[in-house]
Order: C-alpha cells, then sequence, then structure tokens
C-alpha cells in the first residue's frame, strides 16, 4: 500500500478510505470485480472468525459446566465483585 500511494500519503489516504483502501488500490490492475470479490471475502472471512470464537468459547463453557469447575469459577468471581464493592462501600477511615 505504501508503494501504490507513496510514504508520504499512505496515512492521509488510509484515514480517508479506511478499510477500502487495498481494494481501492487494487481496481485499476485487477478490475472491478476482483475489488467486489475482495469485499465479499473480507465480510465472510469476518462473519466466520465470529462464528469460530463463539463456538470456541460455548465448547470451552461447556467444558468447565460438565467438570464442575464453571460452579466454583462463578463463585471465585462473585466473591471478587463482592469484595471491591464492599471496599467501596467501607472505607473505615481508609484513604485512598
Amino acid at each position: 500500500m505504501t508503494q501504490a500511494t507513496g510514504s508520504d500519503q499512505i496515512v492521509r489516504q488510509s484515514r480517508e478510505q479506511s478499510i477500502d483502501l487495498p481494494f481501492n488500490l487494487a481496481q485499476p490492475h485487477l478490475g472491478g470485480a476482483a475489488a467486489t470479490l475482495g469485499h465479499i471475502l473480507f465480510v465472510t472471512s469476518v462473519i466466520a472468525a465470529m462464528i469460530s470464537f463463539h463456538n470456541t468459547t460455548a465448547r470451552y463453557v461447556f467444558a468447565l459446566g460438565r467438570e464442575g469447575a464453571l460452579g466454583i469459577l462463578f463463585l471465585i468471581f462473585v466473591t471478587a465483585i463482592a469484595v471491591v464493592v464492599f471496599s467501596a462501600r467501607d472505607r473505615r477511615g481508609e484513604s485512598r
């Protein structure tokens, strides 16, 4: 991208065009169909990454629940929140 826009223009171009910059730079050389295909592939890859992240998280939580570790992690989390809330409410003369 720096070669196509120039090292002095890359920052300005990337701010103006954002995610479209690589597709706009490729369009004169590869054609409009390639730029459209690039957009489609980009969107589908983002969707695939979101599905993958959700699947991994769901499997991890399921495994923790199956082993009984999720009930323990939940109790630790609730205890940590209770400590923060208690400390915020009852300072007992302590200064910040």
